[in-house]
């Protein structure tokens, strides 16, 4: 073996030993583990991402409730909810009809889940957001804030701001009541028994961890935290680029190319496969349980492991 491939072979060691973290939270992990800290514009957009997940989850597992429960009544007879009720009934058409009618467009995560478009958000909003904390503030609060320096803006206010889109005062007090309804169906025990049976469909990672909380945050003042962010899934398209020095290994440079995984994002690998000195390919673990987005009768664990063997043999891995 030439020294080059032993230079190689030392790279690839090292990337993986330094990379657990990495492979565990990918990018966002691994920026507080370089010591940088989250931007204004990167918490508007976990949070817009979680209400929107919010959403979107009691929605799903409310569809799934019934549908396990019709499939076999004796398997799933926890799975049921009495859509008769009329407190459930009118909490579900409310949520439903807010949702598509106003909150969709409000939140627009599914729109551009870029950050880039968070931090345009924040720019373009941010008298707007000034205006609306210095009329709610004390006069107290107005001498202290008077104190900071202009243009600095703490993650905790830049959180505050959101949602962003075209979001009227009034909206709010809609918003907060849609929070009140879905902590009211997420207490439902046909809900909470439906979402213990997420193994047998599509559901994002760590909802019980929002869900729980899903009143404080559909509440204006909500500090989107760490934790919310490292929580946080969501489906990237496109690609994203990150670069770090690591001070551990003279220096060294290392450049990395974040590619989507949903089966419409595949064909685009092959781009980024040229001139590399390593490929990474994920996996989530608990993936054993999950089964994928575009198509609930598979588990997303095997499909990886079929991907994996494709991407190796250069097979097309586009189904």
């Amino acid at each position: 073996m030439n020294i080059q491939c032993l230079t190689l072979l030392k790279k690839i060691q090292h990337i993986k030993k330094n990379f657990e973290e990495f492979l565990k939270k990918k990018k966002k992990m691994l920026r507080c583990i370089q010591g940088d800290p989250f931007l204004p514009q990167d918490y508007v957009h976990c949070l817009e991402i979680i209400r929107t997940n919010c959403v979107q989850s009691i929605l799903t597992i409310l569809k799934k409730s019934e549908q396990l429960y019709l499939r076999d009544k004796e398997r799933y007879r926890n799975c049921y909810v009495d859509f008769n009720d009329a407190t459930t009934a009118s909490g579900i058409t409310e949520l439903y009809q807010w949702w598509t009618t106003v909150g969709q467009s409000i939140f627009d995560s599914t729109q551009n889940n870029s950050p880039s478009n968070a931090a345009a958000k924040l720019e373009s909003h941010s008298s707007q957001v000034a205006l609306i904390q210095s009329s709610t503030s004390s006069p107290e609060e107005k001498r202290e804030e008077s104190k900071l320096d202009n243009g600095s803006q703490s993650p905790v206010q830049a959180s505050s701001s959101f949602p962003l889109h075209h979001t009227q005062t009034g909206d709010w007090e809609a918003i907060e009541n849609m929070g009140k309804i879905i902590q009211r169906l997420w207490n439902l025990k046909g809900v909470q028994s439906t979402f213990h049976e997420r193994d047998s469909f599509s559901l994002p990672d760590n909802m019980d961890f929002y869900l729980n909380k899903i009143e404080d945050i559909m509440k204006p003042d909500y500090n989107c935290s760490d934790e919310d962010c490292f929580k946080v899934s969501y489906r990237t398209t496109g690609w994203y680029y990150y670069e770090y020095i690591d001070p551990k290994l003279k220096e060294q440079t290392f450049r990395i190319y974040d590619v989507g995984g949903q089966r419409s994002e595949r064909r685009k690998w092959v781009q980024h496969f040229s001139g590399v000195d390593a490929l990474i390919f994920v996996t989530a673990l608990n993936h054993y349980a999950t089964t994928l987005f575009e198509d609930e009768d598979k588990n997303a664990l095997h499909e990886s492991f079929v991907l994996l063997v494709h991407v190796k043999k250069g097979i097309n891995y586009t189904p």
